[in-house]
């Protein structure tokens, strides 16, 4: 009878030893669950945050008044951009706050568009533009976020009535051309937190910088069949966050 019990006994106490085991699995995994969902959310906000830098520098630059001015030229942020075949093509850039006073120089642009499903045309303009997966290419001391540029003349087409006609004239002022809109997508990536990195750093380096180069940043209607940034990122399972912005171009003169 005594053998019997301790039988049970046992039987009992291997019993709570795997209720036990599972219980701790259970916690494990939903701490590693929560762990996720954190750094994601963590992950997100950072994107967010040096798309929004990217935007304020944009701003701040030209309020200056000889900044501004050489924007509006042929060979500005907003110049190069005004003709009608920027409506297919896209002025790319490198956000690059650790090595370039002004967000924007002509020197260190790039120009892509697509020619067919699957081609693009990248080196118009040289190749200097594209971000590449390079310390001097971070955009925070960091070393964390990488940001690209990309500027591209909208259709004045709209859904919402007046949407670029300016507000706030006087007669005072003069407007010396018509309103251009502008649109400004940022990709952010944090290539860091990636879910994979290829078959090596060499290789993984490679496919971002690939990606950057090689990729529209803003979807085209007519080869809808080319993959964007963004989707490249997304392929290759590097975080990365979009931001678009319209803008509506005004030259203005005051009366003295």
């Amino acid at each position: 009878m005594r053998v019997h019990q301790r039988g049970v006994t046992i039987i009992a106490v291997l019993f709570v030893l795997i209720l036990m085991v599972l219980i701790g699995t259970l916690a494990v995994k939903q701490s590693l669950t929560g762990l996720s969902i954190a750094t994601n959310s963590q992950i997100q906000s950072l994107n967010q945050q040096t798309a929004d830098a990217v935007f304020f520098a944009l701003e701040k630059d030209n309020k200056d008044s000889a900044t501004l001015q050489k924007n509006l030229s042929s060979l500005g942020l907003f110049g190069i951009v005004k003709s009608d075949s920027f409506l297919n093509k896209e002025l790319v850039f490198c956000y690059r706050p650790k090595t370039q006073a002004k967000l924007f120089s002509i020197q260190q642009a790039s120009v892509i568009y697509p020619t067919s499903d699957t081609d693009v045309n990248n080196s118009e303009l040289g190749v200097a533009g594209y971000c590449q997966y390079t310390k001097n290419d971070y955009s925070s001391g960091r070393d964390i976020m990488i940001s690209q540029i990309a500027v591209k003349k909208s259709s004045s087409n709209t859904d919402v009535p007046f949407k670029y006609f300016p507000t706030g004239t006087d007669t005072s002022t003069v407007q010396l051309d018509q309103v251009q809109p502008v649109q400004i997508i940022v990709t952010t990536i944090i290539p860091g937190a990636a879910s994979g990195s290829g078959s090596g750093w060499s290789s993984f380096s490679s496919q971002i910088n690939d990606c950057f180069k090689t990729h529209l940043n803003d979807k085209s209607a007519k080869y809808a069949a080319q993959k964007t940034v963004a989707e490249c990122f997304a392929d290759l399972g590097v975080p990365y966050s979009q931001q678009v912005m319209d803008y509506a171009v005004i030259s203005y003169a005051t009366k003295s």
